[in-house]
């Protein structure tokens, strides 16, 4: 589908995260004092700071437009700390250690600080370590020569073969010594600055492998000088992981982004067609009006009605009739989404009476979560008979372990796109929309 034929230029209901740029920082709707809250803890505290939310809440557009704000508030005028970034979020993983992913973050930390040299050096902050750090970045290839390494600050025995100067050869000894010591000399303190380092979806590994490798990193990285640490996750995530008497101290509470509140919503479209236009004469498939009511539909999930909006402007394009008016184009979104909830509840697995019962309760709780716990509530003579329904429902596709919790325990379950879907089949376009 083109957009054009629309009279945009991009696609507005985009879900993406948001760039980190002026566009970025414009289309952030409803998420005001979160901002503010975020650069101020990165700019006045030497402890990691942590956000945590649900799924495609809108965690790591926040955090996108904080480190671009905070990027230009020095060059603008507007602060009197410098801070970089590094070019993407970091993701721990189980079969990366912690020397292979301090390696990673400082590859990653030299690419900014060479990329931003002459910031820095307006800054009065740069020094010739940065120019030692470009000439290795950019030199092709690292040349061993009887078993010693040639490098771009000279000497070394290293034992190395030739090769391509990659972020592996970035590893060897030495190198990342020397980044470390140009972050102290250009950020000695938090009041000079830092590069910003973003951990991201901590919630992809279990509790426990999350705690050991935040552990590991404690000291080479999370509290490494001109380093300034942002852990973001699902609820719960990172305020668990740090829970441990390693991590006391370090990280800080975190920042809770919950779901964009209604006078909001619509305004995440309305700037969005704004932004995108291409022309006066553009069409729009879903007006504001309209996207409020399907942001409800989908238990407020802003990344899904997003979706949903791609999805129904696809499925209107084929159409030869477009209506005109806000009353016409609201009745035919009402139309395709009761027809893509039905849909998705004749597409789904019957998991029998008891289990729908079960999904008809997650169904009436506003973030769609329900814990083994709850039992006794939702009419369970245990734990154990309440884990066999939750069991059918993650079969189904309705449910699945809550971002953040063990896979292994299936003791707190949430709702999928595809159960939200069905959740609207069975309680009736007219109660959600």
């Amino acid at each position: 589908m083109d957009w054009l034929d629309f009279g945009f230029r991009s696609n507005p209901y985009d879900s993406s995260e948001l760039p980190a740029s002026e566009v970025g920082h414009k289309l952030l709707v409803g998420r005001d004092a979160q901002l503010r809250q975020l650069k101020e803890q990165l700019k006045s505290s030497a402890n990691v700071v942590a956000v945590e939310g649900a799924y495609g809440v809108g965690k790591s557009s926040l955090i996108a437009v904080a480190q671009h704000a905070l990027e230009e508030e020095f060059p603008m005028g507007r602060g009197q700390q410098l801070f970089l970034s590094a070019s993407k979020p970091f993701q721990l993983q189980t079969d990366t250690g912690p020397t292979a992913f301090r390696h990673e973050v400082l590859y990653s930390v030299a690419n900014a600080l060479t990329t931003h040299r002459e910031r820095l050096r307006e800054a009065g902050l740069a020094n010739s370590g940065i120019e030692t750090i470009g000439r290795w970045l950019t030199a092709p290839e690292v040349r061993g020569k009887g078993g010693g390494l040639t490098t771009p600050f000279g000497g070394g025995t290293f034992n190395m073969t030739s090769g391509p100067n990659t972020s592996d050869g970035f590893k060897q000894e030495g190198f990342p010594e020397r980044v470390e010591a140009c972050l102290r000399e250009c950020f000695p303190s938090r009041q000079q600055g830092g590069v910003i380092c973003v951990i991201d979806n901590l919630e992809v590994l279990d509790l426990s492998s999350t705690r050991t490798l935040l552990e590991q990193i404690r000291d080479p990285l999370l509290r490494k000088a001109g380093l300034c640490w942002v852990l973001c996750g699902a609820p719960r995530t990172v305020r668990d992981a740090a829970s441990s008497q390693r991590l006391h101290g370090i990280v800080r509470t975190p920042i809770e982004i919950g779901p964009i509140e209604a006078p909001f919503v619509g305004e995440v479209v309305g700037r969005r067609l704004e932004v995108y236009a291409q022309e006066d004469s553009n069409y729009t498939p879903v007006e504001p009006d309209g996207f409020l009511r399907l942001y409800g539909a989908v238990n407020r999930h802003l990344r899904e009605a997003l979706v949903a909006c791609e999805r129904y402007s696809e499925w209107l394009d084929a159409r030869e009739d477009w209506p005109e008016s806000p009353a016409d184009k609201s009745q035919l979104l009402r139309k395709w989404l009761a027809l893509e909830a039905d849909n998705h509840l004749s597409a789904t697995r019957d998991p029998g009476d008891r289990a729908w019962r079960l999904f008809d309760e997650l169904a009436q709780e506003p973030d769609g979560i329900a814990s083994s716990s709850d039992f006794r509530a939702l009419g369970f003579k245990s734990p154990d008979a309440m884990l066999k329904e939750m069991q059918e429902l993650q079969m189904a596709n309705l449910a699945g372990p809550a971002m953040g919790e063990d896979p292994s325990r299936d003791e707190t379950i949430e709702m999928t796109p595809q159960g939200r879907m069905v959740r609207i089949a069975r309680l009736g376009i007219e109660k959600v929309f």
